[in-house]
């Protein structure tokens, strides 16, 4: 390569670094008249930035008494994650832990009246006298187990 064709390299290197470079300070001045220009531009930023806050204390606060109520000792060391939209998922996690459908309840059947008639009417004293209490029970936990099953 001729020093006439590493120089003309070299002014065009230039060239596109000075088209680029203008091309930035173009944006910041541009950003920067914008701003001076709409000076309520700013105050909506830091309310939007306020109001973000604002939303993220209340849903923290939701998430931890939820978690304090329902979850502390399951995960003692759980805390609120950074973002509000990390804790609105952490509340909508916890509150579907809280929702699950509990199976029915069977209804207890006890003994009705002939049922107790036939345990009462054996002979629950052995030739001793004695009340055979164990046996008693058993007949009467049998009778029971058999209709809630």
């Amino acid at each position: 390569m001729t020093d006439k064709e590493s120089m003309a390299m070299a002014l065009e290197a230039l060239e596109t670094l000075m088209i680029e470079r203008e091309s930035i300070y173009e944006k910041a001045i541009t950003a920067l008249k914008e701003r001076l220009a709409d000076p309520m531009r700013e105050v909506q930023r830091l309310g939007q930035e306020i109001e973000q806050d604002h939303t993220y204390g209340y849903a923290s606060r939701l998430a931890i008494a939820i978690w304090q109520k329902h979850y502390r000792n399951d995960a003692p060391k759980w805390k609120p994650l950074e973002t509000t939209e990390g804790v609105l998922t952490q509340i909508d996690n916890m509150t579907c832990g809280l929702v699950k459908e509990k199976p029915p309840q069977r209804t207890w059947v006890g003994l009705t009246e002939e049922d107790r008639a036939k345990i009462l009417s054996r002979k629950w004293w052995d030739f001793e006298d004695e009340f055979d209490v164990d046996g008693f029970l058993r007949l009467a936990e049998a009778k029971l187990k058999k209709k809630n099953t």
